[in-house]
């Protein structure tokens, strides 16, 4: 856990009493002789990389509390709780946290015996001002070094290539206790393309680094750390486990921290339909029939159910012996939620570049300038393949291809590769059909660029586009689907 006021050394020592749902620290109240106090010193470094959907993994994974995340109380100003906050995060992103932790010096208790104060409060059974006086659990170990964390938001504009950043970071995703792995692992995640980075850090100097230095703040911030360490976190117990605790006397906050934890969980659904909705309204092309009305009541009323749980946490954290139930809620009237409109991937084989990927977001009609391959610098296709992103159960693809040298192929299914590769065969023409049940509702439409600049007029449903016996290369391609 990080604690509000630890990077000074305020208020955090061992045996010192702490409210976990107001993150603040009490009164002493653990007995602490010297002898019971053990120190283990040296420097250990784990450098993380993980994948994170939702902002609740992000809590989870630097060891925030429920009640953190409701920025209330102390927690208004704890920089872990603060930069999870502001991470953007959305089911239209991936986003991959980057996790550098330095530990110098580890205090801990070794035994746990409460004051006599403390113990008596107990006995009485006068809950509420042992609450008030020591919190509902104690700090038993303290750890003083650093910690970098930034979180890289990966932008994409169609499922399929979103599923291709998913499997890279997941696949680079892991821990290490030197930089060498973790370097190796970052610098492939970051070939993907990045639309934000956030960072803080917790220890040591300089200033909070801009995107293109990232990998070099990162692996440089144990050496600022071994120049300026600060209390990074600490270990608290429950008042069960000391040894001198009166027998079946105990603070009973199993229910409010499980009303909690409740909160968080609707907090989550509610904040990711949020900014789900968000995304589709900044970004209107990528979804069909986006409804900017009902898009935008929708996120009125979402922003009414977050504060409506703020409210709740509010009461559970000011006096938690009162509440006993919270506000059941209801996210089905939402639904659906925006979906991103059916895609077309357009994968082409050219001379000298070998497979090149294009996705027709890129061009959504005739008067769209983007071709998929290349117009004046005389390169010839020599195959295709065309599939819809995410792929579609009820509309398919198929296409034929005219080659150099040989007859018309046979048609192919969407997703396979139609034409040659390593044979140096030019393409020459093409046709384009629609297959499945959905097919009578749309119109495929095609259009080539051939050799001499020239381009061809546009073709639809399974009329041949190019030249046969003409010795033609087709340079460039482009595919579009209008609903009839």
């Amino acid at each position: 856990m990080y604690i509000e006021g630890a990077d000074s050394g305020e208020l955090v020592a061992l045996g010192r009493g702490y409210d976990s749902f107001k993150n603040e620290t009490r009164g002493n109240s653990m007995q602490i002789p010297p002898t019971n106090i053990s120190v283990s010193s040296g420097q250990s470094l784990v450098y993380e990389l993980k994948e994170v959907k939702s902002y609740k993994e992000v809590c989870s994974e630097l060891e925030i509390s429920a009640a953190a995340t409701f920025g209330l109380f102390g927690w208004q100003g704890n920089a872990k709780a603060k930069f999870a906050k502001e991470c953007r995060l959305s089911s239209f992103f991936n986003c991959l946290i980057v996790r550098v932790t330095v530990t110098n010096e580890i205090r801990q208790l070794k035994d746990y015996y409460l004051r006599d104060e403390a113990v008596k409060l107990l006995e009485d059974e006068n809950y509420s001002d042992f609450l008030r006086r020591y919190g509902d659990k104690f700090i038993a170990g303290i750890k003083t070094g650093g910690e970098f964390i930034g979180l890289m938001t990966f932008f994409s504009v169609s499922q399929n290539q979103q599923q291709a950043i998913s499997a890279k970071l997941t696949s680079n995703s892991g821990k290490w206790e030197t930089s060498v792995g973790f370097e190796l692992a970052l610098k492939e995640c970051s070939e993907n393309s990045l639309s934000r980075v956030t960072v803080v850090k917790l220890g040591g100097r300089g200033a909070v680094p801009r995107q293109s230095k990232l990998i070099e703040a990162a692996l440089n911030f144990p050496n600022e750390v071994a120049e300026a360490p600060i209390h990074i976190s600490f270990v608290t117990k429950d008042y069960d486990i000391p040894s001198n605790r009166p027998v079946n006397r105990r603070i009973d906050l199993d229910l409010q921290y499980n009303l909690l934890k409740q909160l968080v969980e609707n907090q989550d659904k509610a904040d990711s339909y949020f900014k789900d909705f968000h995304y589709a309204l900044e970004h209107p092309k990528q979804f069909d029939n986006l409804d900017v009305g009902t898009t935008r009541k929708n996120i009125e009323g979402l922003e009414d159910i977050l504060k409506s749980i703020k409210k709740e946490a509010w009461k559970i954290l000011q006096s938690p012996f009162s509440i006993k139930k919270i506000e059941e809620q209801s996210f089905n009237k939402f639904l659906p939620l925006p979906v991103r409109r059916l895609l077309i991937r357009v994968l082409v084989h050219l001379e000298e570049y070998g497979d090149c990927e294009y996705t027709s977001d890129f061009w959504s009609d005739l008067n769209s300038n983007f071709w998929a391959g290349t117009t004046g610098q005389s390169r010839r296709l020599e195959g295709f393949n065309l599939d819809f992103d995410p792929p579609s159960s009820d509309l398919k693809f198929e296409y034929m291809a005219h080659m150099e040298l040989t007859e018309d192929s046979q048609w192919v299914q969407g997703g396979q590769f139609c034409g040659t590769k390593g044979k140096w065969y030019r393409l020459e023409g093409f046709a384009i059909r629609l297959v499945g049940s959905s097919s009578c509702d749309f119109d495929v439409y095609y259009q080539a660029h051939l050799q001499e600049d020239c381009n061809t007029p546009v073709y639809k449903n399974g009329e041949f586009c190019g030249t046969r016996g003409k010795s033609k290369r087709v340079e460039a391609m482009r595919v579009w689907v209008s609903k009839k």
